[in-house]
């Protein structure tokens, strides 16, 4: 600790520096001050698009949507708390260049917006990983799905622990007067969370990739599908530029200063997660209320994909396997992305076969139709 022009402050100034602290020098505000601005607009707008289209549309709000909704619960404290350190001078401000007073408060917020956002990126991943339990009844898929929820909800609450907990006594974590204490490398422990989400991420991103590439949907769609697993790489990103942001972060020691360019990226991502997330929906959405700009008919039967119909709008089927349930399995439960009411493959009817026999829901029978359906006019 030092003393610059009778006040006390955390870091002596350099050599020759005339300090200023009513003005000081700032890093990342103007930055901090847009990305938040515009991200919060764009996640808000998205998620409302989604829960509208999930809850008046489709009428399919499920797990995946509540875990969303708290991601975005939680991405908005995060923020909020950020803005306030910006506002407040504290982030982005040298160690220096502010009273001892606010250092303690932003130790105390900064330790916060960490703990939340562990919450924010672990109920983001948790939608995904539900939303994903809609597309295959493939026994593998599903067991690589639960085994990642569970890594996900572990280390959550993991860093959350250590997050909260790194130090004896506890208030030692960000009370600065408390000069007898042991504490945990709490660097490491930042490192560790940024490391984490990208290695989830990177899993997440990739363990749908088999099962996209066998679907039997039109080229077109297979392709859009994938466009939208690829925007949702963003998020893996913004997750690398973080943890390389972090790296030389963690070695300054005028962390008020060093944390600001970190906490525009962590705002970014917490945005972008949830718009990555809210994308599926966007095309039911759109499609209610602007259906050619979907390529679909605004007089033809909205409950079958246009691929279904010929160019008289008439319904047209062919190789579909026959089963009550066998629509509902093939759609995200938006009706938005897999609009699968064609053909599934073998090993998949199979599979879904041996769980309707298991649930005793239906009687486990599985038939392969083709049927031509055609209309003249006189």
């Amino acid at each position: 600790m030092s003393t610059t022009n009778g006040v006390l402050t955390m870091l002596p100034p350099p050599d020759g520096y005339v300090v200023d602290f009513e003005n000081p020098t700032r890093t990342g505000v103007t930055a901090g001050y847009w990305v938040t601005g515009v991200g919060m607009v764009l996640s808000t707008s998205c998620i409302g698009m989604r829960m509208y289209t999930k809850l008046c549309i489709t009428k399919s709000f499920s797990f995946d949507d509540v875990a969303l909704l708290l991601s975005f619960s939680f991405g908005i404290v995060v923020q909020t708390i950020l803005l306030h350190l910006w506002v407040m001078k504290a982030a982005g401000t040298h160690a220096f260049e502010m009273p001892m007073e606010r250092y303690q408060s932003f130790n105390i917020l900064i330790m916060s917006a960490s703990i939340v956002y562990a919450g924010c990126l672990g109920f983001a991943k948790l939608s995904i990983l539900f939303l994903y339990r809609k597309l295959s009844a493939l026994k593998w898929f599903n067991i690589c799905v639960y085994i990642l929820m569970g890594i996900v909800v572990s280390y959550s609450i993991g860093i959350i622990c250590a997050l909260i907990f790194p130090c004896d006594p506890i208030a030692a974590n960000w009370d600065l007067s408390i000069t007898e204490y042991k504490c945990i490398d709490k660097a490491a422990i930042y490192l560790a969370t940024a490391a984490v989400n990208v290695i989830t991420d990177l899993l997440i991103l990739a363990l749908p990739i088999p099962m996209v590439l066998r679907l039997q949907m039109p080229k077109a769609q297979k392709i859009a599908l994938m466009i939208v697993f690829a925007v949702g790489s963003a998020t893996l990103v913004t997750s690398v530029v973080r943890l390389v942001l972090m790296l030389p972060m963690l070695k300054n020691i005028d962390q008020t200063w060093a944390v600001s360019i970190p906490c525009v990226w962590i705002n970014l991502e917490a945005n972008l997660v949830i718009i990555c997330v809210s994308l599926p929906a966007l095309r039911q959405f759109v499609k209610h209320f602007a259906p050619k700009l979907m390529g679909y008919d605004s007089q033809a039967n909205s409950s079958g994909p246009s691929y279904l119909k010929n160019s008289a709008g008439n319904n047209t089927f062919g190789s579909v396997p026959i089963s009550r349930s066998a629509k509902k399995y093939g759609r995200m439960e938006d009706g938005s992305v897999l609009e699968m009411t064609g053909n599934f493959d073998k090993e998949e009817a199979e599979e879904r076969t041996r769980e309707l026999s298991d649930n005793g829901s239906e009687k486990a029978i599985w038939q392969t139709r083709t049927v031509t359906v055609q209309h003249y006019q006189n």
